[in-house]
């Protein structure tokens, strides 16, 4: 079965519900070859994920969506 990515996670370092390390367990658990945290206006999610260590590791992506007016 071919894993898939997913490029557009909010985690709980803006407006998402999950934490970091809770975002690569659950990519890991759903077979997700690769991931984005996009979080808003902080890529604080994105280095708390890249600090955690996964077995098999997941290919992270950091995204930032930056608020504009």
């Amino acid at each position: 079965m071919n894993a898939g990515i997913d490029l557009h996670i909010h985690s709980n370092a803006s407006d998402g519900s999950l934490s970091p390390s809770d975002i690569l367990h659950r990519a890991q658990a759903l077979n997700l070859k690769a991931i984005s945290i996009t979080d808003h206006d902080t890529v604080e999610g994105s280095k708390a994920a890249v600090s955690a260590s996964l077995d098999p590791p997941i290919k992270l992506l950091s995204g930032v969506e930056i608020s504009a007016s």
